[in-house]
């Protein structure tokens, strides 16, 4: 997927563009979206990774890598509890 190329390359911009075109053709891909969620960390766009992962968790709540995933996401964005 073009989503990944651009990742590879460090080319964040169009890594997410690919990243959400491929999201709005299976909206129900939590591949794609934990994708989004990486690509939008790198870009430093906390809240929209998390919204990517609380998604992709609320889809398949038995994928505890989602989790951890997202519990780094909070520690780095000091939302510790």
């Amino acid at each position: 997927n073009r989503a990944l190329a651009y990742f590879q390359k460090q080319e964040w911009e169009d890594a997410e563009k690919h990243a959400t075109i491929a999201i709005s053709l299976e909206p129900a891909n939590t591949f794609f979206l934990a994708r989004r969620a990486l690509i939008r960390e790198r870009r430093e766009n906390w809240q929209e990774a998390l919204a990517d992962l609380n998604e992709a968790i609320r889809l398949k709540p038995d994928v505890p890598q989602l989790y951890q995933r997202r519990s780094n996401l909070r520690a780095t964005m000091g939302d510790i509890d």
